[in-house]
């Protein structure tokens, strides 16, 4: 984007399922229907291919371990999840790694019908906090 220049945008959006279901309106907050937003944001453009360049990487490696999902920007504290797919190109990075290398685990707590019979293993881990990584890396190599 330049500076000083014009730009259309295009807004798309969601209201939350309870507020379009009139049967839940008694049990809502009267305050709470009243206050609508919207969050604007963009996302960089990147020129690079990172599914093939995570796929290139594996070839040359015995297993992989491809970790998944979504960040502050995709969901956070008291706010339900609308969906559970992968946003941006992580179903293909999955697919792409567990191409090239068999011993594949992909871990997320997400949908996984796309891509479940393309890995050998699932790390199935939800939302266990910060030190989730340290506790999976301790089940996946038998160390505590």
């Amino acid at each position: 984007m330049i500076a000083g220049r014009d730009y259309d945008i295009r807004i798309d959006y969601r209201s939350h399922d309870r507020q379009i279901q009139p049967e839940l309106r008694a049990l809502l907050d009267p305050m709470e229907d009243q206050f609508q937003g919207i969050r604007l944001g963009f996302e960089e453009f990147d020129t690079m291919d990172r599914p093939a360049e995570a796929a290139q990487l594996a070839s040359e490696c015995d297993a992989v371990i491809v970790v998944v999902g979504r960040d502050k920007e995709w969901e956070t504290e008291g706010q339900d999840i609308l969906a559970f797919d992968l946003p941006g190109e992580q179903v293909r990075l999955i697919r792409e790694v567990a191409a090239v290398c068999k011993r594949t685990i992909a871990g997320t707590p997400v949908r996984m019908d796309d891509w479940m019979d393309d890995v050998q293993g699932v790390l199935y881990t939800w939302y266990q906090g910060q030190e989730l990584g340290n506790a999976a890396a301790a089940v996946l190599l038998w160390s505590s």
